[in-house]
């Protein structure tokens, strides 16, 4: 559910946030691009001061500071996504745009109004190790998830940990063995790949509650993991 924008009371300033804008799968520690585009309708005695980032890992309720204080003339953003929590599926960034007015008695410029936009759609956040620090202490496959309890309409989330290149394939089955769906089926090199299940089988449709198994199989090798899915 897209978080409503604030709107411009004087109509000259419109926002839309276009990455990350749902889906997305962002590793935490990494480098990513915020973006977002501007329509203003300036004049000379206005101008657009400075935009404000922030963000939310649960789908709005609570933020925090990506950055304060970014130049008027910005519409990108590099941020070093770290010191989050945890995992969630339910992130989304906000732009806050200020526009400043020329005091024409004294030539100051001082804050007149400002836009927001938000993210389209929620995206992920997948917190991992930040290194690997030899491959002689690294198992050779690895699977994590961030919640072994997923609810419906949220997303299963986690990552994949190789010391080889493999071809891999990570999948869903349910307390008959029969399959539901793949999460993932491709040759991956060495290191932590993240991966999202949105809950729905192979057909598109939300699965229903219950006990399912995640099976991850590489180089002969396979681990499962138990999941279940609550309303």
């Amino acid at each position: 559910m897209k978080v409503p924008d604030y709107l411009c009371w004087q109509g000259r300033l419109t926002c839309d946030l276009t990455s990350p804008d749902g889906g997305e799968v962002w590793q935490c520690p990494s480098e990513q691009m915020v973006e977002w585009r501007i329509c203003f309708d300036a004049d000379s005695d206005e101008r657009i001061s400075r935009h404000q980032l922030s963000v939310s890992t649960d789908n709005g309720t609570t933020w925090g500071s990506i950055a304060d204080s970014v130049g008027g003339g910005a519409r990108t953003y590099q941020w070093v996504v770290s010191d989050i929590d945890s995992s969630s599926d339910q992130c989304l960034v906000r732009v806050i745009s200020y526009v400043d007015t020329l005091r024409k008695s004294d030539s100051l410029w001082i804050p007149a109004y400002g836009c927001t936009c938000t993210s389209e759609g929620n995206f992920t956040i997948a917190c991992y190790e930040s290194s690997i620090r030899g491959l002689a202490s690294v198992p050779a496959l690895d699977l994590q998830i961030a919640t072994s309890l997923p609810t419906r309409g949220t997303s299963l989330i986690g990552h994949i940990h190789l010391n080889h290149k493999a071809d891999v394939r990570l999948a869903v089955y349910d307390v008959r063995g029969q399959l539901v769906g793949d999460i993932v089926r491709a040759r991956m090199d060495v290191g932590k790949h993240p991966f999202r299940w949105d809950l729905r089988n192979r057909c598109g449709k939300e699965v229903a509650p219950g006990v399912y198994f995640v099976r991850l199989s590489a180089s002969g090798r396979s681990i499962v993991r138990k999941i279940v899915i609550q309303r």
